[in-house]
């Protein structure tokens, strides 16, 4: 209401909706628009007498104002209409953001938390990792890396000796071909092969034992020698794989909560709103504060009641594939250089001249067959 009092001055409380809110008294002390003069505002504190340019009017402020009276009254009229204008809007405006509500608020407790679990995940899976991947370096044995190069010996003996009694056998074939053609190809290399297989037997059990201590010792060599490398590469994938899991388990733990924090705070914000925004902007920005404040405490809890464990495990899963896999690499690789070279040394040296001598042996005896 304005009160006109003895003195014809005037006097209003200024509303939250009204037009005047965040308005700055004009140069000269007039508000122009409404063509009244400003002498004071009355606010919390006291008196505010000539008000300076740069006043701005709040809501809740007493204005004591003097002009014309009609000026005054269509100022009046104005403001009640404002009034009831902004009323309709508000409502307009709470009940768009009651419908965008649970939609925003889910997209931002789902960000929020995500956000939340990550960073606490970074620290958690960086301390379990290094761990994980030390302890899996460590319980890698001598017999596993001795296993991978017995196995590697056993198939590079197999592959060169093979090699060696089949172009044994082939040339004495063809020899024996050019000699007797009417004795079936198929029946004299059966015979040969059987005959150099028999007699290469010894040769080449000596040769594959020669070969298995030549790839053990370049195997346990090489992984002795790669070891940090492998722990280097084992601490990263234990990392990674850690902080997804204690992301994806400090989230879930903490959503929930984050949510509910978030509808109450969306709530409150739409109930106690007082002006003109866009809908989702009045929820996002409630849920956001409140989610955050939660999703940030919560975090930390859930990662030590059971983000750590379950980022150690995941972690020692992950660096024990990887120590496996990669000492498994370098031990065959280094397995089969040393045993190529100790092979094709004693095999040929060995290997072929007992395969030759049991060949001419049995070429002899098919061809004097009549």
């Amino acid at each position: 209401m304005i009160g006109e009092s003895t003195e014809n001055l005037f006097e209003k409380q200024v509303e939250e909706l009204s037009l005047i809110v965040g308005k700055t008294v004009p140069a000269g002390n007039y508000l122009d628009e409404f063509g009244i003069r400003v002498l004071a505002v009355k606010r919390v504190g006291g008196y505010y007498f000539k008000p300076r340019r740069r006043t701005k009017i709040r809501a809740g402020d007493t204005i004591i104002f003097t002009g014309l009276k009609d000026a005054c009254l269509a100022f009046q009229q104005r403001e009640e209409e404002a009034v009831v204008e902004k009323v309709a809007e508000l409502k307009a405006t709470k009940k768009a953001a009651e419908e965008v509500s649970d939609k925003v608020v889910e997209e931002v407790t789902e960000e929020v938390s995500s956000e939340a679990a990550k960073e606490v995940s970074k620290k958690a899976a960086k301390d379990v990792a290094k761990k994980a991947a030390v302890k899996a370096t460590d319980n890698v044995s001598k017999k596993d890396v001795e296993e991978v190069a017995e196995e590697v010996a056993d198939k590079v003996t197999k592959d060169i000796s093979d090699k060696i009694i089949s172009e044994v056998v082939s040339e004495a074939v063809e020899s024996i071909k050019a000699e007797r053609p009417d004795l079936s190809k198929k029946e004299t290399k059966k015979v040969l092969q059987e005959a150099t297989e028999a007699a290469t037997k010894k040769s080449i059990e000596d040769a594959r034992q020669k070969v298995t201590q030549a790839a053990k010792e370049a195997a346990d060599e090489k992984v002795e020698e790669k070891s940090d490398e492998i722990q280097k590469k084992a601490t990263k994938a234990a990392e990674k794989k850690a902080r997804e899991e204690v992301a994806s388990v400090v989230k879930d733990a903490i959503k929930g909560e984050s949510e509910r924090a978030a509808k109450k705070a969306v709530n409150n914000a739409i109930k106690e709103t007082v002006t003109i925004e866009e809908p989702e902007k009045i929820v996002k920005d409630a849920a956001e504060e409140a989610a955050k404040e939660v999703a940030e405490k919560a975090a930390q809890k859930a990662v030590e009641r059971s983000g750590k464990r379950a980022a150690t495990k995941v972690a020692e899963e992950t660096a024990t594939e990887v120590v496996e896999k990669e000492t498994k690499k370098v031990a065959m690789k280094a397995a089969k250089e040393a045993a190529e070279e100790v092979a094709e040394e004693v095999l040929i040296k060995e290997v072929k001249k007992a395969a030759q001598k049991a060949a001419e042996e049995a070429a002899e005896k098919v061809t004097k067959t009549e």
